[in-house]
């Protein structure tokens, strides 16, 4: 058996490393059947052991075990035992949402793996780089004030930021690609930017911020989730400016905020005007509206719907300042 652990809290990660790995397991043995399982489900521990059993054709088997921090004392004996005795016909891949929940039989599991697979959050310069991969994945070059520009417009958001690369490198056939394509791609008409819509948003600027919204979704219906992610970068900047260390460097301090250095007196400028209890209601209200943007709360609704969600939401936070 192959077995794998998956760690990490950034769920876009975790699910291309998934995806990949069973790919390469699929081409080794094109007859594995697939069990998707959830840890914290009744019922998982038989459902694994199932699944990971001899069959009756010898027949192998692709197996993701997501959540195992949730994992009940049945389950983890499972597991444990899975892993001594390592059935040849089994891909067995074990995914850690992060955190401490669980740690003791996460760190058997780690101990056990043949594999181990970080897939973190980036982190400062990380997020640069993150972008520069996803270019090379399609075979393509950006230029640094590409990757900056791009950065700001789509916010910190490994799924959106792989989204945004996968569609320039589809429309753009300038190589390298370059601040004037990322520019142009996101800018929408009237410069109706991401990145400009959620300084708008976070400056209290709530008329300037709707009619910049409204340019941009009459030019892109799709562009909701750009700018929701844009906002919630912005706000994760705000919490941790506000929670830095006094008497950093404005180097030091980008660093420890996941900012580039020229963005801080944008942001010490828009954190000057909030208090604590409206940052984390917009907190709230942002969550609440990434659900409802990529189907969770929103699960109905459709697109005009969704765009007054949109608006109504960015409004009530402007105007919450």
């Amino acid at each position: 058996m192959k077995t794998y652990l998956i760690s990490g809290v950034e769920d876009f990660l975790a699910e291309r490393a998934c995806l990949h790995l069973l790919n390469v397991a699929r081409k080794a043995d094109p007859s594995a059947e697939r069990h998707d399982i959830t840890a914290g489900a009744d019922g998982a521990a038989g459902a694994l052991a199932m699944a990971c059993g001899p069959t009756l054709f010898g027949d192998g088997a692709l197996v993701v075990l997501d959540g195992i921090e949730n994992a009940a004392d049945d389950l983890q004996q499972v597991v444990l035992e899975l892993l001594s005795e390592s059935p040849n016909q089994v891909t067995l891949l074990l995914v850690h949402g992060g955190g401490v929940k669980g740690r003791g039989f996460v760190d058997k599991c780690r101990k056990a793996a043949d594999e181990v697979i970080s897939v973190e959050k980036p982190k400062g310069r990380g997020w640069d780089d993150f972008i520069l991969a996803e270019f090379t994945r399609h075979r393509r070059r950006a230029t640094s004030a590409a990757v900056t520009a791009l950065r700001n417009a789509v916010g910190d958001d490994t799924r959106a930021l792989a989204s945004a690369v996968s569609q320039l490198v589809a429309d753009v056939d300038s190589e390298p690609i370059d601040i004037a394509d990322v520019e142009q791609y996101h800018a929408g008409v009237a410069g109706a930017s991401a990145f400009a819509i959620s300084d708008a948003v976070w400056e209290g600027r709530a008329v300037p911020a709707l009619v910049a919204l409204r340019w941009a979704l009459d030019s892109d219906p799709g562009f909701g989730p750009a700018v929701v992610a844009s906002a919630a970068g912005a706000l994760r900047s705000l919490v941790r400016l506000a929670g830095a260390p006094p008497g950093m460097s404005d180097n030091d301090l980008a660093r420890e905020i996941g900012a580039q250095p020229w963005k801080l007196r944008t942001l010490r400028e828009q954190l000057r005007r909030w208090k604590p209890g409206a940052l984390a209601e917009a907190a709230v209200l942002l969550a609440t509206l990434d659900a409802q943007m990529k189907g969770g709360d929103g699960v109905g609704l459709d697109p005009v719907q969704k765009q007054v969600v949109l608006e109504t939401t960015l409004l009530r936070i402007a105007r919450s300042r």
